[in-house]
């Protein structure tokens, strides 16, 4: 009894295929055809990389490329995301959903807040392979350096015993509340 064997039967997809050997026979024997049997592939595992340039530290408002390297012939999109704290991820604003192309994904932006910040990149998996997530990639971004913040009165007013003024803020940079300090006096009600 003759036993064949098939080493470089390659699958083209996920799922369940039917396999049978036939021998055409020959002056001695006549053709046959094998049983069936039922084999399952499964989906590979994804893998998924992230670096970002230029080295850090930078300084808030710069300009990053945040790059995602997978595996060969893995497609898909990738997501990338940070995290102050090292376990809560959030995206990089205009970031999600970055076409992988030949086996990289990249994302210019300069959403990546001031801080010591972990950078990941999600893969979204295809019909071969499944999801992975990036290991955290270490990411010093400094403080940017804050624009002239100018003050100027627009009325004042005096009712015998305190004058009431009403200041206005223009310029500064970021988010947030200016808080009017007196330097002589007291202010109240400034916020």
């Amino acid at each position: 009894m003759a036993t064949y064997t098939c080493t470089t039967a390659a699958v083209s997809a996920v799922g369940t295929i039917t396999a049978s050997f036939a021998y055409p026979g020959d002056t001695h024997y006549n053709s046959v055809t094998s049983s069936t049997d039922s084999i399952t592939s499964t989906k590979a595992a994804g893998s998924v990389s992230v670096s970002a340039s230029p080295a850090t530290p930078i300084t808030y408002g710069t300009s990053v490329t945040v790059t995602a390297n997978v595996g060969s012939g893995e497609t898909g999109t990738i997501n990338f995301e940070y995290s102050t704290d090292g376990a809560t991820y959030s995206s990089i604003t205009s970031c999600n959903a970055q076409t992988i192309s030949s086996t990289s994904a990249t994302c210019v932006t300069t959403a990546i807040p001031a801080g010591t910040v972990d950078l990941n990149a999600v893969y979204s998996g295809d019909a071969n392979h499944n999801t992975a997530t990036s290991s955290a990639y270490a990411y010093v971004v400094n403080k940017a350096t804050q624009s002239t913040l100018t003050i100027t009165t627009t009325s004042a007013t005096y009712n015998g015993s305190a004058y009431t003024l009403n200041l206005a803020t223009s310029g500064g940079s970021g988010t947030g509340a200016v808080t009017y300090v007196a330097a002589n006096g007291t202010a109240t009600g400034c916020a």
